[in-house]
């Protein structure tokens, strides 16, 4: 029998056999590409966990040093070295005034609460006995601060050189200013600098936008 004979013979056994061959070939691959599957997706999310470790590790860092930033406070008037100092949240306005090397021996704190907890960007005025016996504390709060970072002037802490800065207000209104002040004590609202000996109404409206007071 040649081989033609022989392979007429047998050929649907041969095309089943190559079949199965290529079946088999099919699954081994198919197999190989579900084995490196896992693999793949672990590392995937190996990497995505790296990352996000890394960015929360980042914003953590970027927490502690806006936390170490020290607080500022202005301390003014009756202390032997007014100024500018770095303080923390545990610290009182004693601290901050042993910081500026105590008070004078002109300072007035009678009506000063020592034991007050300092706030980051707080101002602190100590006057002295000369300037009257109604002239007042003024420990003024951060958002106090700001509205005078904002351009507003503070009547009650305002000298000659930034009162005249305010429309209708001349060096003389100016100086009527601070002596109202020493002589009746600290403003409780703006509308009360039209108490002061010159100043009405229509100077008044015409300053009110530009003043603030601390209390």
């Amino acid at each position: 029998m040649d081989w033609k004979s022989w392979f007429k013979k047998n050929r649907l056994v041969i095309f089943i056999g190559i079949g199965c061959i290529q079946l088999l070939i099919l699954f081994f691959q198919f197999w190989l590409r579900m084995d490196s599957a896992p693999a793949t997706i672990d590392s995937d999310v190996s990497s995505l966990l790296i990352t996000n470790a890394e960015e929360t590790s980042e914003v953590e860092e970027l927490g502690e040093e806006w936390e170490d930033q020290p607080w500022i406070v202005d301390i003014k008037g009756a202390v032997l070295e007014p100024g500018i100092y770095q303080v923390d949240e545990t610290m009182r306005i004693y601290d901050v005034i042993q910081l500026a090397g105590g008070v004078t021996d002109n300072a007035e704190t009678s009506s000063l609460n020592f034991s007050q907890h300092l706030e980051d960007q707080m101002m602190i005025y100590i006057p002295t006995t000369e300037e009257g016996d109604h002239r007042q504390i003024v420990v003024q709060s951060p958002e106090e601060a700001s509205e005078s970072a904002n351009g507003l002037i503070d009547i009650n802490t305002a000298e000659v050189a930034e009162l005249t800065q305010l429309t209708g207000i001349g060096h003389k209104k100016a100086e009527l200013i601070i002596q109202y002040r020493d002589e009746n004590g600290l403003f409780t609202a703006v509308e009360d600098l039209m108490n002061v000996s010159g100043i009405g109404l229509k100077t008044f409206e015409g300053l009110q936008d530009k003043i603030t007071i601390s209390k």
